[in-house]
């Protein structure tokens, strides 16, 4: 069974039998892809001030150009990492520590399981205030908790057992998770912390441990919850669909009932965790439709279809020669330090040819804009584009 890893820990700590049900399945999510581009991009921005002899990056070295994993680097994933970058920054500017910043470092977590490693997105030890933090960035939309996140947990372990920390030197330790999550909108804000006492961290070590061990074995039960979201083989798994089967005979119940007080309460927050199961398992049939289909197999009523993304400037495109055809056609394209987005620009195009009295030409302007493709999508088939293409002989 292939090994554990702290980024997969939402999974098998919460839900065992998940360790076994992901076994062979591939991650190759789009999601997955732009927070791997998203943490290379925030590495090099930290590296202008961590590492004296890095080349400093700016927005415009990294905007519109690829990561090393093909994703396009665009405004929304700098201003993520910028957001990322500017905590750091700010708690070593208080306190001093800039220079005791480890960014990108591999740990090893052998005590929760034997040849277990994972890699610290950020973290500094305080010396002076006997405090380590560690940085977590998630560049992704569903919202993931910082206070008792078994990931965190488990750099903390192994961040402890490098440094020799035992659970009676821990007692005078502080330790401040902070987890960054720019695109998932909370009341808290984009980044939120949780700071505990190292000490009080030792009961959640020996669960990480027994759910390690148990996960592993391959006798763990699977256990719907949130977690269900991040699984890769939720598809197959029998808890899941029995959960939301079952949440369908109380949906569809004709029996009068009027809910008030504390079973209101009970009903709603039964009815809004079967919502998400639904939604998970909905999210696993996708995925292995669009499987099938992507392996030539008919699936009635469904099909593939291309999708396409926000329209961007070509790769290729050069930044003169479109700045001097906007002036000559009267309109100005700039920013302080890049053109404006294809969208916002064909904006002012037409309104300054509506100003002007002539006719707004796409052909002029569009032929430096692309619209990317986004991967397939599953949408229904009704029957009507086979019917044309027959239909016309």
């Amino acid at each position: 069974m292939k090994g554990l890893t702290p980024i997969g820990s939402r999974e098998w700590f919460y839900c065992e039998g998940s360790q076994l049900l992901q076994e062979g399945e591939p991650d190759k999510s789009e999601s997955t892809r732009d927070n791997i581009a998203c943490h290379w991009v925030a590495n090099h921005f930290l590296a202008s001030y961590v590492n004296k002899d890095a080349e400093i990056k700016t927005d415009v070295d990294l905007i519109n150009t690829l990561a090393p994993n093909d994703v396009l680097i665009d405004d929304e994933m700098i201003d993520a990492a910028k957001t990322y970058v500017t905590d750091i920054l700010k708690y070593c500017n208080i306190h001093g520590t800039l220079s005791f910043v480890e960014v990108d470092t591999e740990v090893e977590l052998d005590s929760f399981y034997p040849g277990m490693k994972g890699h610290i997105d950020a973290c500094v030890f305080n010396t002076a205030k006997a405090e380590l933090v560690i940085w977590l960035l998630k560049y992704e939309y569903g919202h993931v908790d910082v206070t008792e996140n078994p990931e965190l947990m488990l750099y903390a372990g192994g961040i402890l057992d490098e440094m020799g920390i035992d659970g009676i030197a821990d007692q005078n330790l502080t330790i401040t998770f902070k987890m960054v999550q720019p695109r998932s909108f909370h009341h808290d804000g984009p980044v939120r912390e949780w700071t505990v006492n190292g000490s009080d961290l030792r009961p959640f070590f020996n669960q990480l441990k027994a759910a390690a061990d148990i996960a592993m074995q391959g006798t763990g039960q699977c256990i719907t919850g949130t977690h269900c979201r991040y699984c890769k083989g939720r598809y197959k798994c029998t808890a899941l669909s029995k959960s939301v089967y079952n949440a369908f005979d109380v949906i569809t119940s004709t029996a009068p009932i009027n809910i008030t007080g504390n079973n209101l309460s009970v009903e709603l927050k039964l009815f809004r965790r079967m919502s998400e199961l639904i939604k998970y398992r909905l999210s696993a049939l996708e995925t292995q439709t669009e499987r099938e289909l992507l392996a030539g197999k008919v699936l009635s009523g469904f099909k593939l279809q291309q999708g396409y993304g926000r329209k961007r400037w070509c790769k290729d495109t050069n930044t003169k020669e479109v700045l001097m055809m906007a002036d000559l056609l009267g309109v100005d394209l700039r920013k302080p330090d890049n053109l404006d987005t294809p969208t916002q620009s064909i904006v002012k195009f037409k309104k300054h040819a509506k100003a002007m009295g002539v006719k707004y030409d796409p052909k002029v302007v569009e032929q430096y804009f692309e619209t990317p493709k986004t991967g397939l999508k599953i949408v229904e088939d009704d029957g009507k584009l086979a019917k044309q293409v027959f239909g016309n002989g």
